[in-house]
């Protein structure tokens, strides 16, 4: 089980550097598994305290994590009453068994996302992978490994310019109004709005949302390499259990790299071209069209 998308930090001893890429989300533990198709798996997990406000597991197909070959949903996972659950992964259908995933051809790896609202008492769940069938290939030498490598950052090349564009490429300060994730590669229980913005020192980018029925929310301001404000210095960031709702029950934001002494202010941390990203996470399958996520307004002032 590898961690990714960290801050840089000790574990251990070694010092780890920071690697954050694709839009990071400062509340997300990020987890990957690698996994063989044909081959069977079995992860047993545990709740820690209440458990995170949502979990995603996807087995994807690309680095890139945009090509998702199945995926289990936080609002499927079963979980007992003492908080521990087992995952099983194999090329076989579930078959009646709950937690299950399937491989198909060309998969690469697990991809979990741990996501928290309440750091108090929100943690990742503590997970335990066990392979239950022997490997069927021999250990791969250091010139596939380099070979591999090259491959896999050429391929990256379209896909990340790709997602690039898709905030650079609008207009900047018009929001592309919220979407389901799936369709670009995210999560499929997944809302979102983005979109590219130019804020001066005496403005500040206001917008209006409503709560969407989502299990988990954050909006996050990232910078021109879709890298998160470091969350240690700025306030970059905001989730579910820090936002404070409006009168109406709808939420207000403003984004700017100057203080304008309200709650739900997002810092640039200096910068004034920005990339922000507002998720709406757990959307709940039955949620009525007039509830889904929705940006009611958003003006530069």
């Amino acid at each position: 089980v590898v961690q990714g998308w960290v801050l840089a930090h000790e574990w251990f001893g070694p010092r780890i550097g920071p690697a954050r890429i694709g839009g990071a989300n400062p509340d997300n533990g990020y987890r990957l598994i690698p996994v063989e198709h044909g081959a069977s798996y079995r992860i047993d997990g545990r709740q820690l305290g209440s458990g995170p406000a949502d979990v995603t597991w996807t087995i994807v197909a690309n680095q890139g994590t945009s090509m998702t070959l199945a995926s289990l949903e936080g609002q499927d996972l079963v979980v007992e009453a003492d908080g521990r659950f087992t995952v099983t992964i194999d090329d076989q259908p579930a078959n009646g068994r709950p937690n299950h995933l399937q491989t198909q051809r060309g998969a690469l790896f697990l991809f979990i996302r741990d996501s928290l609202g309440d750091w108090d008492t929100e943690r990742p769940n503590a997970l335990r992978v066990t392979r239950l069938t022997p490997p069927s290939a021999p250990p791969i030498s250091d010139d596939e490994i380099a070979w591999r490598a090259i491959d896999f950052m050429l391929r990256d090349v379209p896909l990340y310019y790709w997602f690039t564009m898709l905030t650079h490429g609008k207009p900047a300060n018009r929001l592309i109004p919220p979407r389901p994730s799936g369709g670009v590669g995210g999560l499929r229980s997944q809302f979102g709005c983005y979109g590219t913005l130019r804020i001066a020192d005496d403005e500040a980018y206001v917008i209006k949302v409503n709560p969407g029925g989502a299990s988990f929310r954050d909006i996050v301001v990232h910078d021109w390499w879709h890298r998160s404000i470091r969350p240690d210095t700025h306030t970059g960031s905001l989730n579910n259990a820090q936002i404070a709702a409006d009168e109406d029950g709808n939420f207000t934001f403003a984004i700017g790299p100057t203080d304008p002494g309200l709650h739900n202010w997002l810092d640039t941390g200096g910068l004034h071209e920005t990339i922000l990203l507002h998720r709406w996470q757990g959307v709940a399958r039955d949620t009525p069209q007039d509830e889904q996520p929705r940006l009611i307004s958003e003006k530069l002032v």
